[in-house]
């Protein structure tokens, strides 16, 4: 599909205004910060790139970098351009809260939010890299971070099969810890290396914290490789989620609060990589305080 972000026409490439205040400060940092890799990300470029914006509303500038604006294939591919969100702050430098790929975005205002509407790689919804592949995201100012909303169409499923990769907090030592553990069985079974990061996600418990997904490659028998999930939920303690599911893959529903929760009943002819794959079969769960696990819902 190529690098299509943003509306910028020629004429808007061809000049910009100049690099001043933090705006500068966010084209330094990221200017050395990619200097080694390409030596073309001249002032110029930079100045283009680097855009003003209000991602919260508060009146402190906060600024893009759009890299699709450098016109330089090393910070694009399948899955778009590097984006980058810088969050102002009073009284100091700005912050990255946001360092993604993505192929195309808008901005929006929906319900008192400015909302970035982005398109990413197919494989995030498990479909084909070209296929569209739509997500809303918003700044939150209680979580002080970058939190999903529903699309433009009205659609608030979060699908885990592939989480879009956030700028990660830390993660938690058990969490990270079963990563590890996962990526080394793999390595020795089947000499793959294809684990996925934990991936920050939506509170599932309602506790007010972000839960965590970790998608691993299940190498139990030489030869054998398939992808399956844990969902680690923080039940009131950020530093040491635990297991409410495993096994499958999941979906989050964002209209309702705790989120609602499904595992998605993958088969051979739904959920594939094809054009005309079946939407797979979800079964209801909900998340059991007593018990501290994800439960299937009673039909």
């Amino acid at each position: 599909m190529g690098c299509v972000i943003g509306t910028a026409d020629a004429k808007a490439r061809q000049s910009a205004p100049p690099l001043r205040g933090e705006r500068l400060y966010v084209a330094r940092i990221v200017g050395k910060e990619k200097s080694e890799a390409d030596d073309r990300l001249t002032p110029a470029r930079l100045a283009r790139a680097v855009k003003i914006a209000d991602i919260d509303r508060d009146g402190i500038p906060d600024y893009l970098v759009d890299y699709n604006e450098v016109i330089n294939t090393h910070w694009c591919g399948t899955g778009g351009c590097n984006f980058e969100i810088w969050r102002g702050t009073k009284g100091g430098h700005p912050v990255r809260v946001w360092n993604v790929m993505v192929r195309e975005y808008t901005i929006a205002h929906r319900n008192g939010e400015t909302v970035f509407d982005f398109d990413f790689h197919g494989g995030n919804c498990g479909t084909f890299g070209a296929s569209a592949c739509p997500a809303s995201f918003a700044w939150d100012g209680t979580t002080g971070r970058m939190e999903e909303r529903a699309t433009p169409s009205g659609n608030s499923i979060v699908r885990l099969i592939d989480p879009i990769p956030l700028t990660r907090p830390d993660v938690p030592i058990n969490v990270m810890t079963a990563s590890l553990a996962a990526s080394a069985k793999c390595n020795t079974n089947y000499a793959s290396d294809e684990v996925s990061l934990p991936a920050s996600i939506p509170d599932i418990d309602g506790d007010g914290l972000r839960d965590w997904s970790l998608t691993i490659a299940a190498c139990d028998n030489p030869g054998e490789y398939k992808l399956q999930q844990e969902l680690f939920v923080t039940a009131g303690n950020a530093l040491d989620p635990i297991i409410a599911a495993s096994g499958g893959f999941y979906s989050l529903s964002l209209r309702t609060k705790p989120l609602s929760v499904a595992r998605v009943n993958q088969t051979e002819t739904c959920g594939g990589l094809t054009v005309d794959a079946e939407v797979c079969t979800q079964t209801p769960m909900i998340w059991n305080a007593a018990t501290k696990k994800l439960e299937i819902v009673a039909q």
